[in-house]
């Protein structure tokens, strides 16, 4: 039996779910950054998304708020016509996205009964449903498409990386030895000219200050000289401000300062949810690239997050290209898509998978041929990776 659900449209819709959104925040045993409402809170404050362009599906079973999935509609062009899409936010600071299920197998269970409603909604025309950047350990992950009576596909679109905290051993057992002897290495460089100091600044009275000495960092070199500084947009900056007076509120938002000397060399800006302590920007002041203070700070608060009973997991969120040499564990990240089964829907449905037939036909013509004797010793069959790219 699917739960009832119900659609609330624009500001006003967010404002009418905000008190029931916030409320399965607080019970939710599996939450994510990315799902509380002050997330988007942040976004339709600082204008980085539109609010009025956002429908609110709700699920409920009795009395009880069970999911909340946020959708934005837009429309896009795909073989000349146009294709109404309905998908979560899109930034490029919102670099996970989901809805938010009352536990993890609830986004599968709740998902054919919004598929359900969605279709029913005459006043919500659309052709497909495209959920981008949901990470493998969430609610909406359990949703892969495909069924009879709503066609979909799922891909792999990418990776994000963490690291255990629950111990130093488990957060820097896999680092390798040169690595660490690189770090003390840069460490004893640096205080030969003055001492480092690592600072936590969690407190809502500090972090205002913080802050503003953490956008100074970030803009202290290429970014500001190339107009790509966040302190160079009002709206980012508002954003980020926006997050950490919402979210440190609660005593989750956390900005690590590292100084050397007199001066800040190092940054990071992080949210602290559910035993995750997510790193959503990092910078580092270039004048002081030497000692590498990236690296250094990245030390300190791995260090740091070991020693708080509270914080399991450091994320880096995206999939950084220097975070192999803190020898991370990945989870994947996927694209789901369902089409509407109109005649339009499963028109384009029809056009994607003759799409990847003919990339994977193309692949397969420009890979190196495999001699038989090698092929029949390697590892066959079929991944499942291959199968959700399929």
């Amino acid at each position: 039996m699917h739960p009832s659900v119900k659609f609330a449209r624009a500001l006003a819709g967010f404002e009418e779910t905000s008190a029931a959104w916030e409320a399965l925040a607080g019970r939710a045993r599996h939450l994510r950054f990315f799902q509380h409402p002050d997330w988007y809170r942040a976004l339709f404050g600082a204008a980085l998304a539109n609010p009025d362009e956002f429908v609110f599906v709700t699920c409920h079973e009795g009395p009880h708020t069970t999911g909340v999935l946020p959708l934005r509609l837009g429309t896009t062009h795909t073989l000349g016509l146009p294709v109404r899409t309905l998908s979560l936010v899109e930034h490029a600071h919102a670099s996970l996205s989901g809805g938010l299920f009352v536990d993890n197998p609830a986004g599968e269970r709740l998902m054919p009964g919004i598929l359900e409603a969605l279709q029913s909604q005459t006043a919500l025309p659309w052709d497909v449903l495209r959920l981008d950047k949901v990470p493998e350990r969430s609610p909406l992950s359990g949703c892969v498409p495909g069924s009879a009576k709503v066609p979909g596909d799922s891909a792999v679109q990418g990776a994000s990386a963490y690291l255990d905290t629950r111990s130093e051993e488990a957060a820097f057992g896999p680092v390798s030895n040169s690595f660490k002897r690189e770090l003390r290495r840069r460490t004893r460089k640096a205080e030969e000219l003055g001492p480092l100091r690592h600072e936590v600044h969690t407190a809502p009275q500090d972090l205002d200050d913080a802050l503003t000495r953490w956008l100074a960092i970030e803009a202290s070199g290429w970014k500001a000289a190339g107009g790509s500084a966040i302190m160079q947009d009002a709206r980012l900056v508002a954003f980020y401000r926006t997050l950490a007076r919402h979210f440190g509120a609660r005593g989750e938002c956390f900005i690590f300062i590292l100084r050397h000397g007199d001066v800040d060399v190092a940054g990071q800006f992080g949210l602290l949810v559910n035993g995750t302590l997510n790193l959503l920007k990092i910078a580092y002041h270039e004048a002081h690239s030497a000692f590498a203070p990236g690296n250094l700070i990245m030390e300190r608060t791995l260090r740091w997050c070991c020693a708080q009973s509270q914080v399991n997991e450091l994320s880096f969120v995206t999939n950084p290209p220097w975070g192999h040499l803190w020898k991370p564990q990945h989870e994947r990240v996927f694209m789901h898509r369902f089409f509407n089964p109109t005649p339009k829907g499963r028109l384009l449905h029809l056009a994607v998978r003759a799409k990847q037939w003919n990339e994977r036909r193309l692949a397969a013509r420009a890979a190196p041929q495999v001699p038989p004797e090698a092929a029949a010793g390697a590892q066959g069959g079929v991944t499942a990776d291959s199968v959700l790219a399929g």
